[in-house]
């Protein structure tokens, strides 16, 4: 899966900002495609004026109703600045609770049946898969498919894994409550 996911990023200088933005953001952060669809401009406006690499955000899971947090990298950073300004130039303004992906037209958030749909067809435009997925039931360039790839990085990185599952936004009990305080910094660096 890691060795398909990577093969997808060659392919992104190809893919539109906005959809390069929304590749890279689930890829290096772990996030599911509900959350970022619920993404807003001020979640991640402070980290990007000031550069920050990794970026941290702070997330509402809606699928679990978890407050958690994660990071983004540099590749993610400057994919969302690219669609930002992208988005600026054909008109669009932005306000804290401005939706960070938007549908081509108009303002509303972007969906999560729409993000699947255009990593599908990013993934077979590649090449990557066929119409039918190489006649497999899981497309292998999926959302889920790159939180999985994320999750797998990490704990081969050698994250433990209650930091992974705190990072994706699962249910880890009291230790959760570990996480959201003063360590952020010290599993910034990790």
């Amino acid at each position: 899966m890691l060795g398909g996911a990577f093969c997808f990023s060659l392919c992104l200088p190809r893919a539109r900002a906005r959809d390069r933005a929304i590749i890279l953001t689930m890829f290096q952060s772990g996030m599911d495609v509900s959350t970022l669809c619920s993404l807003k401009y001020g979640d991640i406006a402070e980290g990007i004026t000031k550069n920050e690499h990794p970026l941290k955000l702070d997330l509402y899971r809606p699928k679990t109703g978890i407050d958690y947090y994660t990071f983004l990298g540099r590749d993610a950073v400057e994919a969302l600045k690219a669609s930002i300004a992208d988005m600026k130039a054909r008109g669009a303004q932005f306000k804290p609770d401005t939706p960070l992906f938007m549908k081509e037209r108009g303002k509303e958030p972007l969906e999560t049946n729409l993000v699947q749909n255009m990593m599908k067809e990013v993934a077979h435009k590649t090449g990557l898969v066929d119409a039918e997925n190489n006649g497999k039931s899981f497309n292998p360039l999926s959302p889920h498919a790159l939180r999985e790839s994320f999750g797998s990085i990490m704990i081969n990185s050698g994250v433990p894994d209650t930091i992974v599952d705190f990072w994706l936004g699962h249910e880890i009990g009291e230790m959760a409550e570990a996480y959201k305080g003063v360590q952020h910094e010290s599993l910034k660096q990790m």
